[in-house]
């Protein structure tokens, strides 16, 4: 007990003695421990709050634009997510268009002959009984359809040499439309797999359409920026308002939040799409449009050039540029597992592909919202500065070691004789390692402490804010 107390009592001299160095050292942890601590918080507390907003704010499960308005029936075989066949289709579709184009010339066909039989027997009695006069041959022959031309026609038509022939030209035309039919499906259905065995993806459809205006934010008549408008009555895709309100009247605006503040809209502002101009009510972020991508294939958002905003159905109605067909929608049931849910992605795209052939629909755009640019760069961008923290953190755990060991090693040294006297007096070797081991302790332990505190407060709010 005397020897661990007089170890002890040394401690407070070391720390007066050599304080600048331990200062250093816990100011350096703090800010090591608190950048480290507050990222993982803020990692997780956006994490949440991304999570929450997915479910509470209705995000879909993915997207397609369509070159026009689907029929509700043509939604309802999409939403089925089973694959339409396209083959029978389009071999259905020409067969009706050949035999549309047979049954014509056929007609005209028979007429002709027909007309022909008439006139070649009129004119055979006509040189028979000598008249040679050709305007009263002609009168003949046109007196002679306008009397047996309808009998002569039915005879003809009822004629087994004719059905004979009528069947034939059917077949032929049967047999070339399925011969091209096949021809041009195999390359279709190589090019998308569409002949492969799916899954059902059954899904629930929502209109989610928009447009896409210039925006003038200052007033100079030039176009500063595209707005992609929704309407405020979506049933998907909502969004959430950090400031202000909806709009409530057709010549109102919410706009997104980050392109406010990087152009200086404030709530309250007038901004003009196109020709009009409208009043700003709120500032928001739409769950799909966590990030502000124009385009998937953006290598990186734009929140200058680029805006979300909404508008009510009657302002919607006013605004000019053309409407994108776009539909959302969302899984009856969703796999939790990425494969899976990659797999029902494929499945229900060669669902989308063949249901829209058979309804004269064409496919302008289709994305998965795991796929999404604009929901998922801001969570991957968050995990992998996560990771880059913790990285960081071993190595600067390994710094910390590397400063400690020199620090004792250097105190070792410069107090041998010290530590010779102090064996000699009795101290075992473990009373004198408690000793040089506590000052190393006592600074970690302080310097982890307040760089927690500091991390889950203040730096917490720093890492958040940077997102």
């Amino acid at each position: 007990l005397i020897s661990q107390n007089s170890t002890l009592k040394r401690i407070p001299k070391e720390i007066v003695k050599e304080w600048p160095k331990y200062i250093v050292i816990i100011i350096f942890m703090v800010l090591m421990i608190g950048v480290v601590s507050g990222m993982y918080v803020g990692h997780d507390s956006m994490m949440e709050a991304i999570e929450k907003g997915r479910v509470e704010l209705k995000l879909e499960d993915g997207s397609f634009e369509l070159s026009k308005k689907a029929s509700q029936e043509a939604l309802d075989d999409i939403s089925k997510g089973e694959k339409a066949d396209v083959r029978q289709y389009f071999i259905d579709k020409g067969m009706k268009e050949a035999d549309e184009e047979v049954a014509e010339k056929i007609e005209e066909e028979l007429e002709s002959q027909v007309r022909g039989g008439i006139e070649e027997m009129v004119r055979e009695q006509c040189q028979t009984l000598g008249i040679t006069d050709e305007t009263l041959i002609q009168e003949q022959i046109d007196a002679a359809i306008d009397e047996n031309y309808d009998d002569a026609l039915d005879k003809a038509r009822n004629s087994s040499e004719f059905k004979d022939a009528e069947e034939e030209a059917y077949k032929e035309a049967h047999d070339a439309v399925i011969e091209a039919v096949d021809e041009e499906w195999e390359d279709i259905a190589e090019q998308y797999s569409l002949n492969d065995e799916i899954t059902p993806a059954p899904v629930t459809i929502y209109e989610n359409f928009y447009r896409n205006e210039s925006e003038d934010y200052d007033g100079d008549g030039t176009e500063d920026a595209t707005v992609r408008v929704f309407k405020s009555d979506s049933e998907i895709d909502h969004a959430a308002f950090l400031k202000g309100h909806a709009p409530e009247t057709e010549n109102e605006i919410a706009i997104d939040r980050m392109h406010a503040d990087n152009v200086g809209i404030k709530v309250g502002d007038t901004i003009k799409l196109g020709d009009k101009e409208f009043e700003v009510t709120g500032l928001l972020s739409y769950v799909n449009y966590l990030t502000l991508h124009e385009k998937n294939t953006d290598f990186m958002f734009d929140a200058f050039g680029f805006n979300v905003g909404m508008v009510t159905p009657e302002g919607f109605e006013s605004l000019k540029t053309r409407i994108h067909y776009n539909y959302a929608y969302k899984y009856d049931y969703k796999p939790v597992d990425k494969v899976k849910l990659s797999d029902q992605s494929d499945d229900f795209m060669k669902a989308l592909i063949t249901t829209t052939l058979v309804n004269d629909l064409e496919i302008e755009n289709y994305l998965p919202e795991y796929l999404n640019q604009a929901t998922n760069f801001a969570p991957s961008d968050i995990d992998g500065d996560t990771t880059g923290t913790s990285i960081l953190c071993y190595i600067l755990i390994a710094v910390i070691a590397f400063i400690f060991a020199v620090t004792i090693s250097n105190t070792i040294e410069k107090e041998a004789s010290v530590i010779g006297t102090l064996r000699a007096s009795g101290y075992t070797k473990g009373e004198l390692v408690f000793h040089y081991m506590s000052m190393p302790v006592i600074v970690t332990f302080l310097g982890a402490i307040i760089g927690n505190i500091v991390g889950y407060t203040a730096l917490r709010d720093m890492a958040v804010g940077l997102y």
